[in-house]
């Protein structure tokens, strides 16, 4: 070959240098990896990072001390560590040097290593399956008749291997051939990005030419043929960018006459670790990066750490009752030490002499640990542990929900320790394309030349003229026996007369037209399983593989594929396009572009740029003379009629090029395609000469139909007071009509509306935002505001010295509509949102241009969608549709935020309860630090008599069913409100624990103590027998305080209610006189349960004190609920009314949804719960009692039905900037 040939191998490779929005990582390299390259030979093991993969956190040896030392770096586990400390020092312990708090230290230690031992085992079992797959490679002499293999973790850099077909490829490889003669081979990225349909990767022409043999030769003549190939590679140094590679590689050819040649390296040549070679019989690759240096491992990085705004606050709780304690332990201490030198001294009984000032702040210091170990318990050492088993069985409810299920796919909860934000979210960030919408593309209409092609109007048009009581069109009927394509719907018989003569200039711009849909795309060719359909597509983006079906409906066929370009056949005649630069999408861009050579059979070659992409993009690279050509303005007032009726748009254009300025552009590409720094950068200036002076050729508008339900869930979800902002890359037109569509506009909204030319300067927009933003804030205070806003004046309204103004505008609106905008701007709003208004926000989106705002959002939901999984790996949980929304938020979120609030306030109450009576203790016995309980019985307090009711008040209480919770979205407003945890009612939780405190101290106390002689042996009750009785009123209580709170009694609930109160009289008799327990006090318990058994006034005693504790809780609930209702009250009120026989009679004004109960909670009488189907005239008086109970800016509003009513509202918005004109920027 001479070098002439090389160049045009080389120049026949399709490049992808571009990352456009579906990058999973930022999609940019870092500019400083490009100074750190990496420089191998083939063929060649060079010594890098081992290709062993392992993601367990623990081996055999060390899990024990790194799992100890992860644990207690969690400050409450140092905090009971000091108390254990504190317990074998004699001067202070008061267990005679027995360290009883470990008990249940060691209970939530235990716990928590055999959860992460369980989870690492999984890791651990992974990473083995993994790094011992097989794989074949070529040996360094080539001298083989069969290729040896080795499994994956033994693959070093430098080495060629050889990859089969269906087999995963190991490491990060260069593609140097396959059995394709082209150098194509076919791969398939799921565990990369989700998606399943086909990409392309081609082996450099030059290798390719020598190592590409048919079919599927013997392993001698790949070896041989791998053997004559050596080289160095030089390349960038390993980073998670999973869709660009910048590298060189010189290659030598050991052969009869040797050959050397540079090539330039792409993503294109690339095969990653994780990817399934498909369609392809075999490739041979060099190793790049292994082991945690690929791509697919360095984009395995946690996700951000979350927390929920309760466990925030119960951490801050958690510190006031710290502080709490130490002031009783420190009061404590001050009073024993001020009673050890006053009154002490005169009681002879306790032998205490006077002391000096030293020794009494000596005792008093003492003291102070003493009461620190007796108080420990006010910390909840049992809620961490707790919380995440409740949490954890939560998500497996919300999983298992059947009315949350499509298809079999069921909600996944990918992190459980978000459910109680569910509850409390305030802003609903959502995406358009694949979210609102099915994201399944139909093509529908075109603009060709100043034409306008299709007839018809789409579904978001029609849902807009039925909410507007206007007569809706009938859709056009195609003609018998026309021909029928996936994803193409468009109906005109204006079109095929058209391309029924080829002698017309309307033909020849249709020709034109549809030749560029079936050349510049990334589509893939696959074999069709339709007869009538010769060939099917495989593309990573709807709207592409609806546009290639479309040209194929019309008679140009895109059929294959190879590494010097595609084939087209063209109405009956084969077409050879040969690519020589391409430039892929890119959000900067928002175009792509193919600089080819057609090669007609009997017609000179043509050089021809095509480009497609948004107006914005196209418009600006237009000729002068395009620009103002009739042609053009009507092709843009097609695409606003387009946009009106709710389709994508999307600008079709290009030019034709002499052969000197063709070459001249290819040698550019060419050596920004060898250009090791900087490449990228580069070749964005190769493309910004080859994107201008452009022709616009046309339109196309691609129908993207809405999702089921969508209109209705919104309309639920604002009425349960959440507002809901819509960004997307959309038109302002489309957007708007999508929200029309949707409910998420009305026309009771005064609208805003925010656009800009991006000709205009930066400054002009600066200016006009903040006129608008100022006239639109102090303009109708008592409406309803609705904000529109294009990322251009986005992008102005986002800089700190405008988006203070933005913010107080766009949070008076009750909804927003962002257009055009990019995915770093999705999560730069989103970020405003929660940190200047502090709210909970939720994102939900389906694609890899989403990711950005799900992670900043307090909670991310992903769709399992169209564009792959890249917004379901990234998110916290993940739905097939977004109607599930609604089931998620007013439902399971509703639930587990009272559950959850219900939770962490009983844990802290119970610790009240049972610490506190020790308190009073020491004030009747002079500060001494006595304890009284056996700590024993003491420190299982949360293990085993306490811990398991709230467990079930947490995973199964229901204050209304799940269908009252749906026909009433008002009750989801307690939750943003904060209802059910906040600083006045974790106040009036420990006040209650402390009144039940006092009653199970003073009750028994008073009955049992002095000279009284209440025993059958007539002896008097000592110190434990006492402490045992209150112990009993303890567990008594704090059980009967949960069943109290529990509004959703099941026999599972009893049972353990059960269960835990006798575990008392159980442990009691267990511990009493045990030997091997004596070391814990249980010498002290000996003969304690008969005694105790065979005395009728300690059942009086327990009986008295239970009723006399929570009395208070019967009265105040019962006063509350008759005189100062809450929300759900009168929803179970309603519900109890309608099981009598006096129900109300079914009138439905509005029709209810029914959502049959599978949600797995177990019902109480085992049968399903039955549901409150009426709405009646009482439901007029519950909404005015919700907007009263709940507040007043909380007013309910029904799901919008717009009346009879002109397209006023959404023609005329009531702010605009830049109305009517493109070309100037004005505020009206």
């Amino acid at each position: 070959f001479s070098q002439k040939a090389c160049h045009v191998l080389l120049s026949g490779a399709r490049s992808r240098q571009t990352i456009g929005a579906r990058g999973i990582a930022s999609g940019m390299v870092k500019k400083e990896l490009h100074g750190q390259l990496r420089s191998f030979s083939i063929r060649e093991v060079e010594a890098y990072v081992s290709n062993e993969v392992r993601t367990s956190k623990y081996t055999l040896w060390n899990f024990l001390p790194k799992n100890l030392f992860e644990q207690f770096q969690r400050m409450a586990n140092i905090y009971f560590v000091f108390l254990c400390i504190l317990q074998v020092i004699p001067a202070v312990s008061n267990t005679a040097g027995t360290p009883t708090v470990a008990i249940p230290l060691t209970f939530v230690v235990v716990c928590t290593a055999i959860k992460d031992a369980v989870e690492d085992s999984r890791r651990r079992k992974s990473d083995r399956l993994e790094n011992k797959q097989l794989v074949n490679f070529v040996p360094p002499d080539g001298s083989t008749t069969k290729l040896p293999s080795k499994v994956w973790r033994d693959v070093r850099v430098g080495e060629i291997i050889c990859v089969r077909n269906r087999e995963f490829i190991p490491a990060d490889c260069i593609l140097l051939g396959s059995s394709d003669t082209h150098g194509v081979a076919y791969i398939e990225t799921a565990n990369l990005d989700g998606e399943t349909n086909l990409k392309l990767k081609r082996a450099h022409g030059v290798t390719a030419k020598w190592i590409g043999t048919e079919g599927n030769p013997d392993a001698g003549d790949l070896a041989a043929a791998a053997a004559k190939l050596t080289g160095r590679v030089e390349c960038e140094a390993p980073n998670p960018s999973l869709y660009t590679f910048e590298g060189t590689m010189n290659v030598k050819f050991h052969t009869d006459k040797p050959l050397q040649a540079d090539l330039s390296l792409t993503s294109t040549h690339m095969l990653l670790r994780g990817c399934k070679l498909r369609n392809t019989a075999w490739a041979l690759a060099c190793v790049v990066f292994t082991g945690h240096e690929s791509k697919i491992q360095m984009n395995s990085s946690q996700a951000p750490h979350k927390q929920s705004a309760l466990e925030k606050l119960a951490n801050k709780l958690m510190l006031i009752i710290l502080a709490i304690q130490v002031v009783l332990c420190l009061g404590g201490a001050v009073a024993g030490a001020i009673y050890q030198g006053g009154d002490a001294v005169g009681e002879k009984y306790l032998g205490v002499e006077e002391s000096s000032a030293a020794e009494l702040l000596l005792y008093g210091v003492t003291k102070f640990f003493t009461f620190l170990i007796i108080f420990g318990n006010f910390i909840p050492i049992s809620l961490i542990v707790t919380l995440g088993v409740v949490k954890l069985l939560q998500g497996f409810f919300i999983g298992a929900d059947e009315d949350m299920s499509s298809g079999g796919t069921k909600a996944a909860v990918r992190t459980s320790d978000l459910n109680e934000e569910l509850g409390q979210i305030e802003y609903i960030f959502s995406d358009k394309t694949g979210t609102l919408t099915r994201n399944r593309m139909e093509f529908r209409k075109c603009s060709i030349w100043g034409n306008s092609y299709g007839m018809g109007i789409a579904e978001v048009r029609r849902r807009v003229l039925k909410k507007m009581g206007l007569p809706i069109p009938a859709d056009p009927v195609p003609p018998p026996g026309s021909k029928k394509t996936p994803h193409v719907n468009l109906v005109d018989s204006q079109l095929d007369a058209v391309l029924a003569d080829e002698d017309t200039e309307e033909y020849r711009q249709c020709l034109r037209f549809f030749l560029h849909l079936a050349i510049n795309h990334t589509v893939m060719c696959e074999p069709s399983n339709t007869p009538d359909v010769p060939v099917a597509y495989s593309a990573s983006s709807p709207d592409e593989g609806a546009l290639v079906y479309a040209a194929s409906h019309f008679g140009f066929t895109f059929s294959s594929r190879d590494s010097t370009g595609l084939y087209v056949n063209v109405r009956g005649k084969e077409v050879k396009i040969v690519i020589e630069a391409d430039f892929e999408f890119t959000s900067a861009r928002k175009c792509s572009s193919i600089a080819c050579r057609i090669q007609w059979p009997e017609a000179p070659e043509q050089y021809m740029v095509f480009c497609k992409g948004a107006d914005s993009a196209i418009m600006r690279r237009l000729t002068k003379e395009c620009a103002a050509s009739k042609t053009t303005a009507t092709t843009i007032a097609h695409m606003e009629e387009y946009a009106r009726d709710g389709l994508r748009v999307l600008c079709i254009g290009g030019r034709y090029l002499s052969y000197a300025e063709y070459q001249g552009y290819i040698e550019k590409f060419q050596t920004a395609s060898m250009a090791m720094d900087d490449r990228q950068g580069k070749l964005d200036e190769v493309a910004a000469l080859l994107e201008q002076e452009l022709e616009l050729w046309g339109a196309t508008a691609v129908e993207d139909q809405l999702q089921e339900d969508v209109g209705d869930t919104i309309a639920s979800l604002q009425e349960a007071g959440i507002k809901i902002w819509m960004l997307t890359g959309d038109k302002v037109e489309t957007a708007t009509n999508i929200g029309v569509a949707t409910s998420l506009l009305t026309n009771a909204m005064h609208r805003t509306v925010l656009t800009a030319d991006e000709s205009k300067q930066a400054h002009e927009v600066d200016a006009a935002v903040r006129k608008a933003c100022q006239d639109a804030s102090s303009s109708a205070p008592n409406r309803e505001l609705a904000l529109i806003v294009d990322g251009f004046c986005l992008q102005s309204a986002l800089k700190p010295d405008n988006i203070q103004a933005f913010m107080a505008l766009a949070l008076r609106c009750t909804a927003v509509i962002c257009c055009r905008v990019s995915p770093e701007q999705k999560g730069a709003v989103v970020r405003g949102v929660r940190d200047i208004k502090k709210a909970i926000t939720l994102a939900i989106g389906d694609g890899a241009n989403d990711c950005n705002m799900i992670q900043s959002a307090d909670v991310g939901v992903g769709l399992r969608g169209e564009e792959g999984m890249q917004a379901f790996n990234c998110s916290d949980y993940g739905l097939s549709q977004f109607k599930f929304l609604k089931m998620l938020l007013l439902v399971h979120g509703r639930w587990a935020y009272r559950r959850n609030a219900k939770l962490v306030l009983f844990m802290f109450y119970k610790n009240v309860v049972v610490v506190l009576p020790q308190f009073y203790l020491n004030a009747v016995s002079l500060f001494s630090g006595q304890r009284l309980y056996i700590d024993l019985m003491y420190q299982l307090y949360n293990v085993a008599f306490t811990s398991f009711p709230i467990i079930v008040l947490g995973v199964l209480d229901q204050d209304c069913s799940k269908n009252d919770s749906l026909r009433h979205p008002q009750l989801y407003k307690l939750g943003p409100q904060r209802f059910y945890f906040n600083k006045e009612v974790f106040v009036q939780w420990v006040i209650s624990g402390m009144w039940h405190s006092l009653v199970v101290f003073c009750v028994p106390y008073l009955a049992f103590s002095g000279t009284q002689i209440p025993h059958s042996d007539g002896g008097l009750t000592d110190l434990w027998t006492d402490g045992m009785i209150v112990y009993l009123c303890v567990v008594i209580v704090a059980n009967a305080k949960c069943a109290i709170e529990n509004m959703y009694h099941t026999w599972i609930l009893w049972a353990i209610l059960a269960m835990s109160v006798l575990a008392w009289p159980v442990c009691l008799m267990i511990f009493e006189g045990n030997p091997a327990l004596e070391s814990f006090g249980t010498y002290e318990m000996t003969s304690m349960a008969s005694r105790l058994f065979a005395t009728p006034i300690f059942h009086i005693v327990v009986l008295l004190t239970a009723v006399v504790a929570l009395s208070r809780e019967f009265l105040w609930k019962s006063f509350r609920r008759t005189h100062f209702p809450t929300p759900y009250h009168e929803i179970q009120d309603r519900f109890n009314r309608s099981l009598g026989p006096n129900a109300p009679t079914e009138v439905q004004p509005r029709q209810p949804v029914e959502h049959h109960d599978t949600s797995g909670y177990p019902k109480s009488d085992g049968s399903r719960r039955p549901s409150l189907t009426t709405y009646t005239e009482g439901d007029k008086a519950f909404d005015h009692f919700a907007t009263r109970a709940v507040g007043s800016d909380a007013t309910p509003r029904a799901h919008p039905v717009l009346p009879g009513a002109t397209d006023e509202p959404m023609e005329q918005p009531a702010v605009v900037v830049s109305a009517g004109s493109r070309k100037s920027l004005t505020h009206t």
